[in-house]
């Protein structure tokens, strides 16, 4: 089976259809409206200035769904500003009504066919074997291993893994190898492989017309990156988040003002009173439990929640464990239902937290893990969340070994380069289902 014969057909496909669709719904929709040959190019030509704008067409086999559901809000609130804009310079008199109507049909049939042909390629990869991609991987370390179990357990992305060399492998019996069984792309591990290894394969890749794909080291490659150029002169520039935006950043906190108010105001507003109630009745001590904790840009802060342990000495010192004497019989409840979370919320209302982001640590734990673990001081270029990506992926509550902060900070630091608004509302809806179902690691 020829490999990837027809991807090279899916964009033009896609540009075709949804080109049909803005002006089979222009003449639907608004049919007392005479559409010229001029005005539908015009059109035309904004949606593509739009879609370039924000790579509305670039997705490949592993872009993430919610990466790709960026992209329709982007292209959607860019062109629905376009064409209103257009309406209005043309001086054309139509309801509101049935324009919101256009760019809701819109937006929903071209999400439909995006997301359809997203789904339909997976599914033709997974079944049928079809639209994959021969790959080989260059060096041997936990990084490399992942992605070879990646390539195997995924065959919906279709990437064939035809081999995984050793680091100590010869150049020359790589290039062999890559030549006689049709390699498309080649993954070479950095964190394992020598540079003038690495070199000779890379320039082998361009000669042959091959895709090369580096597996970053440690170092500020494992970063998102990107170009700038002093004259003729390439830079690399650190992107660390998103965030760093004013834009992004904004979206984030305006998000979680209306999020946090809308709990204060229709969940916290009657449901402190009773826990208030029930925590006196249980055992002595405060309603709330107050713990300093570092959050962003590693500045204090006093983080909130209800009190679920008996008043003690080391709650400062000593995280909680499975069956922690410490803990009342309706803390454990509060506990085991993250219910004691709650008063967070109130952090995030006052800008010392957000309700998704990497999950803060008392500032002994926080000051012993930066001292042990690389990049972990990296956490809080972003504010600390209620919730967090390594919360819903299941590393959360008892740290038992090195491995569980590994992938906690893994899946931190993953946020914090990838933010988007679309993930903190995916993280959120999980969380929302992790605390109907319940979670056996909240104790």
């Amino acid at each position: 089976m020829a490999v990837g014969r027809y991807s090279k057909y899916i964009r033009p496909i896609s540009y075709l259809v949804d080109f049909l669709l803005i002006v089979w719904l222009l003449l639907f929709i608004f049919p007392n409206i005479t559409l010229g040959v001029k005005s539908a190019i015009v059109l035309l030509f904004l949606w593509t200035i739009i879609a370039n704008y924000t790579n509305f067409y670039e997705v490949y086999r592993f872009t993430a769904q919610s990466s790709i559901v960026a992209k329709i809000f982007k292209q959607f609130a860019l062109f629905s500003l376009v064409f209103i804009t257009l309406l209005f310079a043309a001086e054309r008199k139509v309801s509101v009504l049935l324009v919101v109507k256009y760019l809701l049909f819109l937006a929903g049939f071209v999400s439909l066919f995006k997301f359809g042909i997203y789904y339909l390629l997976r599914k033709y990869r997974k079944i049928l074997g079809g639209n994959y991609r021969n790959v080989i991987i260059i060096g041997q370390s936990e990084k490399s291993e992942e992605l070879s179990d990646f390539f195997n357990k995924n065959d919906d992305f279709g990437y064939k893994l035809q081999k995984l060399f050793l680091d100590t492998v010869l150049v020359s019996e790589i290039e062999q190898f890559v030549s006689k069984n049709r390699i498309d792309e080649i993954y070479c591990d950095l964190n394992s492989v020598s540079k003038d290894c690495s070199d000779e394969i890379i320039a082998f890749a361009h000669s042959n017309f091959k895709t090369i794909k580096l597996i970053p080291d440690n170092s500020a490659l494992s970063h998102n990156m990107f170009l700038d150029y002093y004259g003729y002169i390439p830079l690399i520039s650190i992107r660390k988040t998103p965030l760093e935006t004013w834009f992004n950043y904004w979206v984030k906190r305006v998000f979680d003002l209306v999020f946090s108010l809308l709990v204060i105001l229709f969940i916290l507003s009657w449901l402190i009173p009773i826990i208030a109630l029930l925590i006196r009745l249980d055992s002595k001590g405060p309603i709330f439990f107050k713990q300093k904790r570092h959050g962003l840009n590693n500045q204090e802060f006093d983080c909130i929640k209800f009190r679920s342990m008996n008043v003690n000495a080391t709650a400062d010192t000593e995280l909680a464990s499975k069956n922690d004497v410490r803990i009342t019989r309706f803390g454990k409840f509060l506990r085991s239902s993250s219910l004691d979370e709650m008063p967070q919320f109130i952090n995030v209302l006052l800008g010392d937290m957000s309700v998704v982001g990497p999950r803060p640590h008392m500032l002994s734990v926080n000051e012993d893990y930066a001292q042990r673990f690389d990049k972990f001081m990296e956490r809080h270029y972003i504010r600390p969340g209620v919730t967090g990506l390594a919360q819903v992926n299941g590393f959360r509550g008892e740290v038992l070994t090195d491995k569980d902060v590994e992938n906690r900070l893994k899946f931190d630091l993953y946020y914090i380069e990838n933010w988007t608004l679309f993930l903190d509302i995916k993280i959120i809806v999980i969380t929302i289902k992790n605390f109907i179902l319940g979670d056996e690691k909240a104790y």
